[in-house]
């Protein structure tokens, strides 16, 4: 089933390609006819646009000014043995990529060697996304989950539309051994691409996520991984799956004829062509096949009868609304032994129970908000130290 609905997707994307020999020129006759092509054809396009190299000179000395307000700059020049990601020295990373600025293939490498600076800081505060790289929008035409079969036993990698006959106990369903030739959790570490603080992050970053709406970015890519992704299962099964890409911008392409016209129309340093207002009108184009966001047929990856307490995975727009609501910290699959909780919900403490825990506390916040007037929470805190 899987394979066949992946060989009319990958018809679909095939089918769509254009036959000019300018990069960008194909990738914009192509999105004239499907909301999404190739990830090759975007990717050529991509590469295609030549280097700012003046702009880009004057990009660099204000980043360096900006992020001298972060106070982690020092620290990430030696941040100990422990720091998996290794020394970074920001301003001169980003003096190297000044200073070689002629030496890239195109505009899109620039932005990408700026962007990996800020993924080597494991921190969201160095966030910086540039117009380049908000145009297409590539994706894997499959997401992942991790499951493990008992709660106990190590995870295992599933296609995610697998993963409720898997809770279902059917044994027609089989793990994934590799992905591109590779282990699939060391492909999901070294092709994560986020300002997480640690692989654990990354990994999660890649992986579909209980009964959210969160895809993952194994799925929705950040960049370009390839023109396609080969998946090797357990039973000796194999697939390669062509990787696409879409653009919310697609009518904004008209008039796109090669790489120095994909930079006039979209890297000119302006806000306004891709604000919301320019966006592609649906019903301008005929729409082979739409940018995935959930499965057909899917509403959440985790399905009900999963054996076990189906987890409870909160939103970020949930969190935001509820920051200084109750929380109840006994519901779902928190143990119902507290010991200490704060009135607001977002602290509680605990005590394990089972041989080998009578020494271990957990404390649980679940919000990072400024406190209230109402000091509850640390003098929470101060008592559970205490009765422990």
């Amino acid at each position: 089933m899987l394979k066949s609905a992946l060989l009319l997707a990958s018809t679909a994307l095939v089918a769509a390609q254009s036959s000019s020999s300018e990069p960008c020129a194909a990738a914009a006759a192509d999105l004239r006819q499907s909301s999404s092509i190739e990830a090759q054809v975007a990717f050529d396009c991509l590469d295609s646009v030549p280097v700012d190299v003046q702009g880009n000179a004057q990009l660099i000395d204000e980043l360096k000014q900006i992020w001298q307000f972060q106070s982690e700059l020092v620290w990430l020049k030696k941040p100990g043995d422990d720091w998996e990601f290794g020394p970074l020295d920001i301003e001169a990373e980003l003096d190297s990529v000044k200073d070689n600025l002629n030496s890239f293939s195109s505009e899109y490498a620039v932005q990408l060697a700026i962007q990996n600076i800020t993924i080597r800081t494991g921190n969201f505060h160095f966030n910086y996304r540039p117009d380049i790289l908000t145009v297409f929008d590539f994706f894997r035409q499959i997401n992942v989950a991790s499951i493990s079969e008992d709660g106990k036993a190590l995870p295992k990698l599933y296609v995610a539309d697998d993963v409720a006959s898997v809770a279902e106990g059917s044994s027609d369903v089989s793990e994934i051994t590799e992905i591109n030739g590779q282990n699939p959790y060391d492909f999901l570490k070294s092709t994560s691409w986020s300002q997480y603080i640690d692989s654990d992050g990354l990994i999660n970053d890649m992986l579909s996520k209980g009964d959210t709406d969160n895809l993952g970015s194994f799925m929705n890519q950040r960049r370009y991984d390839g023109p396609s992704t080969d998946i090797t299962w357990a039973n000796g099964s194999t697939v390669s799956i062509p990787n696409g890409a879409s653009s919310d911008y697609a009518s904004m392409f008209a008039g796109v004829t090669d790489g120095q016209s994909f930079f006039d129309r979209f890297c000119t340093g302006s806000s306004s062509p891709l604000s919301a207002n320019t966006k592609a009108d649906s019903g301008s184009f005929d729409i082979a096949l739409p940018k995935p966001k959930m499965p057909a047929g899917i509403s959440h990856i985790i399905a009900p009868s999963a054996p076990g307490p189906v987890p409870r995975i909160p939103t970020g727009v949930y969190h935001r609304r509820n920051k200084r609501q109750t929380m109840t910290p006994t519901s779902g699959s928190y143990a119902e032994n507290v010991v200490e909780q704060d009135s607001s919900g977002t602290v509680a403490g605990y005590f394990l129970n089972g041989d080998g825990y009578d020494d271990v506390a957990v404390l649980k916040i679940i919000s990072f908000s400024n406190p209230s007037e109402d000091l509850s929470e640390s003098e929470f805190c101060n008592e559970f130290q205490v009765s422990y």
